[in-house]
């Protein structure tokens, strides 16, 4: 009766030196906080994210109708010559200049220089039709802008 006495002890007294290598429960709580803030952080980000999208896109629109009013004011003086896809050929007195997709921006490029006129541009397309060249930008967040530069007789 002795030895199973002292071996039930020896069991116990095994069991409590085999606690140190478990949590605590102080451990398990402190990683259930940090897990419930972090997925409060996410949660907050996404919110924000969805507030901001649209403020974005009016962003690029607003963009997109600065670059119409700076197209028509810059090339008032000049008469067109060429229209490709990604390229407008102007032609001024003494001058010719080139609206084209560069690198992410519509450039306006005049004797050797370019002064960017829009930016964060994927790609665009111009298209002559009748008396009027049609844009179309596609901005890097996947917003599409459409516009319409009607051509000057003169």
């Amino acid at each position: 009766m002795k030895n199973d006495l002292d071996s039930n002890s020896r069991r116990i007294g095994k069991d409590r030196n085999d606690w140190s290598s478990g949590f605590t429960l102080i451990e398990c709580l402190f990683t259930l906080l940090m897990l419930s803030g972090f997925l409060l952080l996410a949660a907050a980000t996404i919110q924000h994210h969805k507030q901001i999208e649209p403020l974005l896109m009016r962003r690029n629109r607003q963009e997109f109708e600065i670059f119409l009013i700076q197209l028509e004011n810059e090339l008032a003086e000049r008469t067109l010559q060429k229209t490709e896809n990604q390229r407008i050929t102007l032609k001024g007195t003494n001058v010719t200049t080139f609206i084209k997709y560069q690198n992410q921006k519509i450039v306006k490029e005049e004797n050797g220089g370019h002064h960017p006129l829009l930016m964060d541009v994927k790609t665009v397309l111009f298209q002559q039709k009748d008396s009027c060249i049609e844009i179309t930008v596609w901005f890097n967040n996947g917003d599409i802008n459409y516009g319409k530069w009607i051509i000057n007789e003169t």
